[in-house]
Order: structure tokens, then sequence, then C-alpha cells
């Protein structure tokens, strides 16, 4: 273990706190040499003292140990300071009181506070030292106070004063010299994290730069986006248009004079068909590319009941065509576009009843549940089911997972309502087996300020 992991945990926290620490945790080292070599040196009778030295020596070993494992460097540091004053003051009434050389250290332990702890520590020593030296003054002319300062004075050699004498100046000077030298380290590691900051700084300047260009590219090529959506919706719809128009007129008036065999009625079939599914791809196209913003339309407070109202009127037919069973619950009011979020209950609910099974009554249920800030929303259907592999597919623009002849679609449907639903800041995904119906589960926020 080093000196530096006998630290409290505060110590760590704090740069001026791990000053202080270091000062604590060297003072209380250089207190229990200290005492370690006077004690030897009264037992080797190099010098003479009444002062109890083991006790402090014991004091200063259990101080040490709850340093390790307290929190709190204010209370070590002024118990440090208080175990000090408690045996100093102790050894000034037993050696002359006002006139013993113990009561001038204890005007060391202000100083000591104010260094270890803090400046309302320090005022308080200070003044409890004073009322101690006042206590003293009062006791100075006792006939028993004047035969001890006799006794100490005539007991112990003028080398025993010296000696405390230079010990408070090394300590003073010492105490003094580590703060300082603590600090010069702390304000050097600082500028050296100044410095890393400041490098950081820089590259993320340069990060945002970056991110600004990209910003800007992505603008352009949403303008160039919209600009290819234009073209789509004029310059491509129109041939398409033709194309099937005259493909028409071309089989009718064949089938008027009578002239169109069984093959050509095949053949330009599929001419028309095919102008017709291409004609739809074009739509949905379009659609999906018009969604790049929802900004463009101002979200506002809708009661999703009013919504799915309107879906289930526009799919009324549907409905009743397939016999299909609605279960439905009280929806929240959200912020959202509702012609958005319009798309997205018609887009799942006519899948459900696109892939309902054939010889079973299809029911969806619609129901919403809270989750903190956003709402989950459940539409469930009994119908055909995706098999595991394809659940990540159907997201996809255009992947379509049956043949054309089968069912109908371009496969841009859920495409679209998985683009509307990030744009609406949530998520949407799919639980589901094959044969075993379908749960279509997305996620709106209460509220877009969010």
């Amino acid at each position: 273990m080093t000196l530096k992991e006998i630290f409290p945990n505060i110590a760590r926290g704090n740069h001026m706190n791990i000053a202080k620490a270091t000062v604590l945790l060297y003072v209380i080292y250089f207190s229990l040499f200290s005492c370690f070599c006077i004690i030897l040196a009264s037992k080797l009778n190099y010098i003479n003292t009444s002062f109890p030295l083991i006790g402090i020596f014991v004091s200063l070993v259990g101080l040490l140990i709850t340093y390790r494992f307290t929190n709190s460097l204010f209370f070590i540091s002024n118990l440090f300071l208080a175990i000090l004053a408690y045996f100093f003051c102790k050894g000034s009434l037993a050696s002359g009181g006002i006139y013993s050389v113990d009561n001038f250290f204890l005007f060391v332990i202000p100083l000591g506070a104010y260094v270890l702890s803090e400046v309302r520590s320090a005022v308080i020593w200070l003044f409890l030292v004073n009322a101690w030296a006042i206590y003293l003054f009062y006791l100075a002319d006792s006939p028993e106070q004047i035969q001890l300062f006799r006794d100490q004075t005539t007991g112990f050699l003028p080398a025993y004063y010296l000696g405390f004498c230079i010990t408070a100046s090394i300590t003073a000077f010492g105490l003094l010299s580590i703060f300082y030298f603590e600090n010069r380290r702390l304000i050097k590691k600082l500028e050296t994290n100044q410095a890393v900051l400041q490098f950081k700084n820089t590259a993320y300047e340069e990060q945002a730069k970056k991110l600004v260009a990209t910003q800007e590219r992505l603008k352009n090529s949403n303008r160039e986006l919209k600009q290819y959506a234009y073209v789509a919706s004029h310059d491509l719809k129109q041939p398409i248009k033709t194309i099937n128009g005259f493909a028409n007129l071309l089989k009718k008036d064949l089938e008027k004079k009578e002239v169109l065999d069984e093959e050509n009625t095949k053949f330009l079939g599929l001419i028309i068909s095919s102008s017709n599914n291409m004609l739809r791809l074009v739509n949905d196209l379009l659609a999906y590319a018009k969604l790049t913003s929802v900004q463009e339309v101002p979200f506002q407070k809708q009661p999703l009941d009013e919504v799915l109202n309107n879906v289930l009127i526009n799919l009324q037919n549907q409905i009743d065509n397939n016999e299909v069973n609605i279960e439905r619950t009280k929806l929240p009011t959200l912020d959202i576009v509702p012609v958005k979020i319009n798309q997205v209950f018609q887009n799942i609910i006519s899948n459900a009843i696109k892939f309902k099974k054939k010889a079973e009554p299809l029911t969806i249920k619609i129901h919403s549940n809270e989750k903190g800030q956003h709402c989950e929303f459940t539409i469930e259907d009994n119908g055909i089911g995706i098999e595991k592999s394809n659940q990540e597919k159907i997201f996809a623009p255009f992947k379509k997972l049956h043949k054309a002849s089968e069912y109908a679609g371009s496969g841009i449907g859920l495409a679209t309502c998985k683009r509307i639903i990030e744009l609406h800041k949530g998520k949407i995904w799919v639980e589901s087996e094959k044969d075993k119906g379908t749960k279509f589960i997305f996620t709106l926020p209460y509220s877009q300020s969010n």
C-alpha cells in the first residue's frame, strides 16, 4: 500500500482536498516518527521528559487507522488537532502553566486548522487556544504553578527547550512546504488537463464543422430528392398514362371490329396490367420520397380515436366484404401529424385484411399502453402470420414476400409506416409466427417537445 492509498475517498474528488489530505498524512507520519525518536531517546536516558509520548503515539496510530476508512477530511483533521491540543494542555498544566513551552505549542494548532481544515475551524481553534491561555494566566500567580515552572526549568537542560523550538520550526516549515509543493503539483496537473481539454475541444470543433458540412450535403441531397420526386410525378407518370390509355383504346377499337383474337387479348391485357402496376409503383415511390420531413406539416394535439375512426370509415367496404371483427380500446391524445398517422393505421389494418386466413374469420385488436413519455400501440390480427426470417425485411421499400399474383401491392406500405413513425420520434416492430397471426407494435411520444 502506498501513502496515497490511505487517503479517504473524499480526498480523491477535489484538488484542494487532495492537497490537504497529503499534508495531514505527512504531518501524522512526522508526528509518529518524532514521538518514536523522543521515546527512544528517553529510554536511553538522553533526555528526561514527563510528557505522555506513549499516549500520543497510540492515539496517532488509532487516528491513522481511522483515516484509512473515514470519508470526512474535516473530521479527521480536527480530531488530529484535538489530540494534540489535549496533550499540550495536559502538559502545560503539569510543567508551569502560562510559562510552559507546551503552552506555546498550542498556538500552532490554529495554523494547522487553517492549512488542514478550513478558516472556520482555524477561528474556532484560535478562540479555544486563547481561552486556555487566559485560564492559565489566572493560575500564573499560584504557588503551585510557580513551583512547577521552577521544577521544569531546573529539571530540563537548555537543550530540551532548544530541541522543542527546533522541532516546532521544522514542523511549521515542513507543513507549509508540503502544502506549497502539493499545490504546485496540482497546478501542473491542472495545466496538463487543461491542455488535453483544449486539444479535445479543437477536435470537437473540427467534428462540428464536418457535421455542419454533412448537414449541408444532406439538405442538398433532400432538395435533389424532391426534384427527383417532381420529375417522377410528372415526366414518368405521363408516358405510363399514355401507354395505358392507348392500350385501352386499341383494345376497345379491335373489339368493335371483332378482329381481336384470344392471343392478342392476352397481350393487350398484359400491357394494361403492367402499365397500371408501373403507375402504382411511381405513385408509391413519390409518396415515400415526400416523407423526408413531417415538419412541413405542423404537429397538433389529436385524439387517436378520431384518426382511427376516419381510417375505419375509409376501409368500411373491405371490412364488410371480408366480415372483419374490429376490437378496440380507447386511444390517447398525442402530438401528431394526423394525415401521416392515418396512413400508418390504414396500411397496417388493410394489410391485416389482405393477409387473412381464407377459412377463418378475421379479428383485428387495436389497443394502447402507457410507456413513460411514450405510448405503445398494438395492432394484432389472427391472419397468416410472417416467418421470423422475413420480419426484418418487411420494412424495406418495395420488399414483397408474396407473388403479385397471390397478393397485390407494391411493398411500399410498411416502409412508409416505418418512416412516418421514425419522423414522429417513435419505433415500430413486428411480432409474428407463421399461421399464428401478426402483431404490429409502434410507439409515439405524448409530446413532440420532449
